[in-house]
This record gives structure tokens, C-alpha cells and sequence, in this order.
């Protein structure tokens, strides 16, 4: 059972925005085995000579990667971006860049190729690149970052590395935290390496999650969070049930 906070302490620690104390606490990893460092998490093989394989690192994947190929993501305790607003792509693109994709779990991990027949059900890729000047905000629902977690925020790529963002955590519109001009790193095509982990300071609550490319190019494919949040309750006094 979660345990939660009195009224009195979250409505302090939601008033509070400790600018810039947001920090990376893993970057650049086998993405499939971060995942299954979660318990009870599961990754299975879409398609490719694997297809309903059980993943336990990126290695596991059978065969190459085509427009056919991915995964399946199941991690217990985290939920996805599930709306996106404000996007912006102005640069270079590819074959079906759209926001929709950035939503839900992960299905590509640079195990899926742009093209008609993937599990994303578009003609893309299953994630979205982003070019210097492009944005979006993805709302993840009221979240509140749990004590003694340093995983909170996990933001899962594909193949186009060496980006950087801004990446800045809104409640009800407003910035409450934020961290500047990090990497959002991402491997070649089935490689499954990639992936950027923020430690959220404790108790900070917030509900998006705002994207902006400030050099080069970068790839996400979704982006989930510890599902730890205040009773509702606590929240409908706090004035944020809506």
C-alpha cells in the first residue's frame, strides 16, 4: 500500500519550485536490460526472426531490424504520456513524425525502421525525432516524486544521439523545476542502447513534461514516470483535482 503525505506538507512541497534541481541519474544504457531492472517488468520480441521472445537485454533481440519489428513494454508501478499539446516541428523530419507516437509505452527502442506495418500502426518509426527549435509538452497526469527514488523520470530513445534539450516539469502550467541543455543520447538502429533517467527531487509534484531541442538532433519514443501520486483526496483539498 502507497503511503502519502499530510495535506500540510503537500501543499508546501507543491508550492515549492527548486529551479534546476532536476538531475541526470542515468544516460546512455541498454535500454531493454534498464527495464527489466524494474520488478516485474517484462519486454517481449515483436516480429523478426524472435517474434514472442522474452527480452532480458538488448542482445536478446533475434534478427535485424525492419519496419515490422519491436517490442512490447510492460513495467509496473509506471505510466506514459497520454496527451501532448504545443508541438512544434519546424526542421528536418522523416516519415510519419508525429506527436501521437510519443504517447503510451515504448514500442521501438531502435528496433523498428520507418515504414508501413510496424507495431506504432503508422507509416513511422514508433518515435519522434526532434531537429534544434522543435518542442512539445506531454502531460503525464498529477505526479508526485517519491522519497528514496532517483529513477523518477524515464525518458526512453531511439536512434538519433547527441541532442540536447531543455527539459522543463510544469504543474497546472506553470514551471516548478527544470534541467538545461541535457543530452538525450540514442544508438544505432538495433542496438537498443539510448535512454535518459532524471531524479525528480523528492516530493516535487508536477504534471508535464516540456520538450525543447536546443542542439542537434534527438529521438523519443515515450516517456514514463513512477505512478506515485498523492490520495485523491489530498489532492481535491490542494485545489488540483481538476
Amino acid at each position: 500500500m502507497k503511503r502519502f503525505l499530510p495535506i500540510l506538507a503537500l501543499t508546501a512541497l507543491s508550492t515549492q519550485a527548486a529551479s534546476g534541481a532536476v538531475t541526470v541519474f542515468g544516460s546512455n544504457f541498454d535500454q531493454i536490460a534498464q527495464i527489466k531492472a524494474f520488478p516485474g517488468s517484462t519486454v517481449t520480441q515483436i516480429g523478426g526472426a524472435g517474434n514472442g521472445n522474452s527480452l532480458n537485454t538488448a542482445g536478446d533481440f533475434s534478427g535485424g531490424v525492419s519496419a515490422t519489428t519491436g517490442l512490447s513494454v510492460s513495467i509496473p508501478g509506471f505510466r506514459y504520456a497520454s496527451a501532448f499539446s504545443n508541438f512544434v516541428d519546424v526542421g528536418a523530419t522523416e516519415p510519419g513524425n508525429i506527436p501521437t507516437l510519443l504517447l503510451n509505452s515504448p514500442t521501438d527502442l531502435t528496433f523498428t525502421t520507418p515504414g508501413a506495418g510496424g507495431p506504432d500502426g503508422t507509416i513511422g518509426d514508433g518515435s519522434v525525432a526532434f531537429t534544434t527549435g522543435d518542442s512539445v509538452d506531454l502531460f503525464l497526469g498529477l505526479t508526485f516524486a517519491g522519497f528514496n527514488f532517483n529513477d523518477d523520470l524515464f525518458i526512453f530513445t531511439n536512434t538519433n544521439g547527441g541532442g540536447r534539450a531543455n527539459i522543463t516539469l510544469l504543474l497546472n502550467g506553470f514551471a516548478v523545476d527544470s534541467i538545461a541543455n541535457v543530452v538525450v543520447p540514442g544508438q544505432g538502429a538495433g542496438t537498443g542502447l539510448g535512454g535518459l533517467i532524471l531524479n525528480v527531487p523528492d516530493g516535487l509534484l508536477y504534471d508535464t513534461v516540456r520538450i525543447v531541442t536546443t542542439a542537434s538532433s534527438l529521438e523519443i519514443d515515450a516517456v514514463g514516470v513512477r505512478d506515485f501520486v498523492p490520495a485523491p483526496g489530498s489532492i481535491a483539498l490542494l485545489g488540483l483535482g481538476g
